[in-house]
């Protein structure tokens, strides 16, 4: 696979035009969704050029501040973009390199770790030739094809990864500018334990999922699975909820308790001490007195 460094596809010399900004777009992209190895002293990330794989290679040549710049001003329509833009903001004197590796260690999550969400995702079961996939670099996959095999889905590509979506987002998502958009037919999915993923404060981006459910959203009683589903969870945040704010309680009682059993020791101890003070003070008196006969 062919490779090339981002630094110098963007030297107006080399003169690539307008395959300069589309592979300047796609690295920073593949870059926001974690989908980069970092290899010593750089960074190498896959797109895809008028049908052609490359490796982009990102290094210490470009700047942390120029690599910023170049994020805000990448694409407004990708959240990830602006999840790195504000992750890789630091006060520290760090290269961009180091940055990265960090911004990937950082927020990519082991599917294990996001195993008590539930998420979902729709999908068309046809091509639906839409334009704004194709701005994101969506290609269009077959996923009953995919079921028809086992329960995975899967990027066949391995290159964008695949999105899917938390309940509070489903929920907005019930109406029909989303079913025209992003299909309407439905997985209830979980991530893979031993994959990566990237959860961008929206969504999650990765390379597969186990699928639990697949609904007919045009289907009624789908329909009705969908939201006793989404009631369930619910209801299940609503008790995680209401279980931190006990858990907070009990802590917080419990250092009071703590701090009482202090106040308390220290006041024995305290009673202990004077005690103490007030035996050695009369023997001393009684040793004076009887001094004080003894030489009388």
């Amino acid at each position: 696979m062919r490779k090339i460094n981002l630094c110098e596809v963007l030297k107006p010399s080399v003169g690539m035009g307008k395959d300069a900004a589309i592979i300047e777009n796609g690295a920073l992209k593949q870059i926001s969704r974690g989908r980069f190895d970092v290899i010593e002293d750089h960074v190498e990330t896959e797109i895809e050029l008028n049908g052609e794989r490359l490796i982009v290679v990102v290094d210490n040549n470009i700047s942390l501040y120029d690599f910023r710049n170049r994020v805000y001003i990448a694409d407004k329509k990708e959240p990830s973009l602006d999840y790195l833009y504000e992750k890789t903001a630091t006060g520290e004197n760090i290269d961009l390199v180091e940055m990265l590796r960090k911004y990937r260690e950082d927020h990519l999550l082991s599917g294990a770790a996001l195993a008590e969400e539930v998420w979902f995702k729709l999908y068309h079961i046809k091509d639906p030739k839409d334009s704004y996939r194709d701005h994101y670099g969506a290609k269009w996959i077959d996923y009953e094809k995919q079921l028809a095999k086992g329960n995975i889905i899967y990027d066949p590509s391995n290159l964008n990864g695949l999105w899917a979506m938390p309940a509070d987002m489903m929920i907005r998502c019930m109406n029909e500018e989303c079913f025209e958009r992003y299909g309407n037919h439905l997985l209830v999915v979980r991530p893979t334990p031993d994959d990566a993923y990237l959860l961008d404060g929206k969504e999650i981006i990765g390379p597969r999922y186990v699928v639990e459910k697949k609904l007919n959203l045009t289907n009624a009683d789908d329909l009705g699975k969908l939201f006793r589903c989404l009631d369930e969870i619910k209801k299940k945040s609503a008790e995680r909820e209401k279980e931190e704010i006990r858990a907070e309680l009990r802590k917080e009682i419990q250092e009071k308790v703590d701090t009482i059993d202090q106040l308390v020791f220290v006041d024995r101890l305290a009673t202990k001490f004077k005690r103490q003070r007030l035996i050695w003070s009369l023997l001393g008196i009684a040793i004076g007195i009887a001094i004080g006969i003894i030489i009388g």
